[in-house]
């Protein structure tokens, strides 16, 4: 692939990334002016609650079926991606089929999976159970899931013991450490990539959202930062950007891949090699440096898939 026909590809999945980053905006907005109304105006607080579930109060509903969707997307999109890569090195051993955009798109979709689980506590949101009885004693919200387990139960720590308030809810650990994540994976992994200071072998393939995705993903934790400590309850909405931007980061995955498959193969059986993959579908994977063999091909996108 030329220098001008992977720019003009580059200009055209930005111009796609802005287009999404900017309705996930507008969405965003609607969203706090709701939560505004409902903190301001006590005759709309019932209604804002159960939209945004503020103070997990529609936890069957609002948004919450919006971020079960979400995450649904990024689990498909990104174990797709992760599918098709291990089907097209099908012929070698498995060691050699490991590129590392492959791992990185299967972590991935398996956590974009687990957040999903967690989020619908398995399905049971949705009245397709109940907990078991063994589990509700050891869950501070009665659910079937992890980040809600009562680990100071548990440990049968008395109500008094210093410990309650953190190990009461295990999201009060959870989730600090969730929101970590995004930031690194969103906002400092890619800065880190784009500015080469990340050189080990082990972010080859790491899938870099477009600049304006990272952006979206920082605004959002500054509005949450500011307005859930100074105004009103926005958790919830915080945790709807981190699907929408999970989700705008698999569309983009899976939006290159499909390029990818798109690009003619390059003949080289003149030359004596065979016929090999176009350039831009080829992986690096953890056998070599991503940058080993920079010289013998044109500069790629830091971490070699999205921006």
């Amino acid at each position: 692939m030329t220098s001008g026909a992977r720019n003009h590809k580059k200009r055209a999945a930005d111009k796609s990334a802005v287009r999404w980053v900017l309705i996930s905006s507008a969405v965003m907005v609607v969203l706090y002016c709701v939560n505004a109304l409902g903190a301001w105006i006590p005759e709309l607080s019932e209604w804002a609650a159960r939209l945004t579930n503020v103070e997990g109060r529609a936890k069957e509903g609002g948004i919450e079926i919006v971020e079960a969707l979400l995450w649904a997307f990024s689990t498909l999109a990104f174990g797709w991606v992760a599918l098709q890569l291990l089907r097209q090195s099908a012929a070698g051993p498995l060691r050699t089929r490991l590129s590392g955009r492959l791992l990185w798109c299967a972590f991935f979709a398996l956590l974009a999976f687990m957040a999903l689980g967690e989020e619908t506590s398995w399905g049971q949101v949705y009245g397709w159970y109940s907990a078991p009885e063994s589990v509700a004693a050891v869950n501070a919200q009665e659910e079937f899931n992890l980040h809600n387990l009562d680990v100071a139960e548990i440990l049968g720590l008395g109500p008094d013991h210093p410990l309650v308030p953190y190990l009461g809810n295990l999201s009060h650990i959870i989730n600090p450490i969730f929101y970590a994540f995004f930031l690194a994976a969103w906002v400092i992994v890619p800065l880190g990539l784009r500015r080469n200071r990340l050189r080990s072998r082990v972010w080859t393939g790491y899938p870099v959202p477009p600049t304006v995705v990272s952006s979206f993903f920082l605004a959002n934790l500054v509005a949450w930062l500011l307005v859930d400590r100074l105004l009103f309850d926005v958790g919830e909405l915080f945790e709807l950007s981190i699907s929408l931007t999970m989700a705008m980061v698999a569309g983009c995955a899976l939006a290159a891949w499909k390029e990818e498959a798109r690009a003619p193969a390059v003949d080289e059986a003149a030359k004596g090699a065979g016929p090999r993959l176009a350039p831009a579908a080829v992986l690096d994977d953890f056998s070599r440096h991503p940058r080993a063999d920079a010289a013998a091909r044109e500069p790629a996108a830091p971490g070699g898939v999205l921006d």
